[in-house]
């Protein structure tokens, strides 16, 4: 009898951002937690939070982007992890200078792997890379 169960003890990942983490402890672990919303709404930017987040706490993190190549996406959350104090503003956009932006490499080490987007949206081949990944 599903009901009479005890509930279970779940382990929650903080999130950083003291509203998300008071009301909800954070993101349950073993769960899926989608973000969805309008174009331009900020969907990135709190992916952005939450993995920088989850690295500074020891946690893994694997992304997959459908959208951004993997130097787009990895360029975006370099700005991010940098601050805007380490970040260099030009007239075609902004970036981090490559001594700031190895150090945010080097810091996330071994606890941030970016899926290789040129396989292509294949499921299959999606799990199979993700399966061997969480196995190593």
């Amino acid at each position: 009898d599903i009901y009479n169960d005890p509930e279970p003890e779940y382990e929650y990942i903080r999130s950083g951002i003291t509203d998300i983490d008071d009301k909800l402890h954070g993101l349950q672990k073993s769960g899926l937690s989608v973000i969805s919303g309008n174009r331009g709404s900020g969907k990135s930017t709190l992916l952005g939070q939450l993995i920088i987040q989850a690295i500074s706490d020891g946690h893994n993190v694997i992304c997959y982007s459908g959208e951004l190549n993997n130097k787009k996406y990895l360029s975006w959350l370099i700005r991010q992890a940098a601050g805007r104090s380490n970040v260099e503003l030009t007239a075609r956009g902004s970036y981090v200078p490559d001594a700031t932006a190895r150090k945010i490499i080097d810091w996330m080490g071994e606890h941030f792997w970016l899926y290789n987007n040129k396989c292509g949206n294949s499921f299959a081949k999606i799990e199979k890379h993700l399966n061997a990944k969480a196995h190593v």
